[in-house]
């Protein structure tokens, strides 16, 4: 049966250019002086929450930093890593640049350094909740994106139907696996007076969660905000334990269960299994088209001419006849040696006597 590439391609023609284009917009915003962060710190609550992403442009020329300015910056002093948090004090130094104590949202303490203009490496034009979590994994995902698109552009049949339905099933599990992206909480602080137990916790998943310290009532909290949960000692334990559980609306549950079915729906869709009709005149391809000939008929496989009249005259019969070689019989020459030569009725069909 001949493929038909035209129909079946478009799927991974179009997860390619939607790859291709996020890699484009991406190195064109940094090209341009821009930056992409993502949030993996509490820190800054609800204002950035954990696995935001944060979209940076470059300070103006001249421009002064403001308390209460959140901006992104390397602190030096030997710490590699990029904070974004907000301007809490201004330090004029006399004859020396400006410096600037920065401090989180959630932090009781300002942050141990201070800063320069020089270590702002740029101020938030945008923070997209939730999106933090895709830039951290871009590299997995795109490479597993273009693997997956081309391997379904090339395979056939059930080896494609495979990769199709596994392969963003393994592109979306293995962050989840390692990151917790969906459910998840820090403690931020706790206390116990007599047998009560005072819990601080954040949402640092992407999901509305609630909080339940052993004992107490369940708190319920959306990402990056931070409440206080209370339990009771377990006795003979020295730690509480605190139970993060996700809390949805039943619609919200239903989109998490449709979204867990879809690899289903995916393989019901790509597995329809190829129908032959009785008399022969459908053969579906796997993904559902009719492979014809350029005069319209479908196809039947490979008949004779012979075959083909005979079936006229028997008004078509459902089996299909296929050609095989000629008989040989041996025939002697005048001397006596055996000769092989074929028969001259042609081609035989199974059942039929030479």
């Amino acid at each position: 049966m001949r493929a038909r590439t035209g129909q079946r391609s478009w799927p991974s023609a179009v997860a390619l250019a939607v790859v291709a284009a996020v890699g484009l917009a991406w190195a064109g915003w940094l090209a341009a002086g821009g930056g992409l962060f993502w949030v993996g710190s509490p820190s800054m609550g609800r204002a950035a929450p954990v696995g935001s992403l944060v979209v940076t442009r470059p300070l103006p020329p001249g421009r002064p930093l403001r308390v209460g300015e959140v901006v992104v910056f390397h602190p030096g002093l030997g710490v590699p890593a990029t904070y974004v948090h907000r301007i809490e004090a201004v330090l004029p130094v006399p004859g020396r640049p400006t410096e600037y104590r920065t401090k989180g949202d959630l932090n009781q303490l300002p942050d141990p350094w201070v800063i320069t203009r020089s270590s702002v490496v740029g101020r938030p034009v945008a923070v997209v909740p939730a999106v933090g979590w895709l830039y951290r994994s871009a590299t997995w995902l795109l490479l597993g994106a273009a693997v997956v698109a081309g391997l379904s552009f090339v395979l056939t049949g059930g080896p494609r139907r495979v990769v199709l339905v596994l392969g963003p099933m393994l592109l979306v599990a293995v962050p989840a696996v390692i990151d917790h992206p969906f459910v998840s909480g820090f403690l931020y602080g706790s206390g116990q007076h007599g047998r009560r137990v005072v819990a601080r916790v954040v949402d640092t998943g992407v999901l509305p969660v609630t909080f339940t310290v052993h004992g107490g009532q369940p708190v319920r909290a959306v990402p990056g905000q931070e409440v206080v949960a209370t339990g009771s000692v377990v006795a003979h334990r020295a730690v509480v334990p605190v139970r993060v559980a996700a809390d949805l609306p039943w619609w919200g549950w239903l989109l998490v269960v449709s979204f867990c079915l879809l690899p289903l729906a995916v393989n019901a869709w790509l597995s329809r299994k190829a129908e032959v009709q009785p008399d022969g005149s459908v053969d579906r391809e796997p993904d559902g088209s009719v492979d014809r000939e350029p005069d319209g008929d479908a196809r039947r496989g490979p008949v004779g001419d012979a075959d083909a009249d005979a079936d006229e005259g028997r008004g078509r019969r459902s089996e299909v006849s296929v050609a095989v070689p000629a008989p040989i019989r041996e025939t002697r020459t005048r001397s006596g040696q055996p000769v092989a030569a074929r028969s001259a009725a042609g081609a035989a069909r199974p059942g039929l006597e030479p």
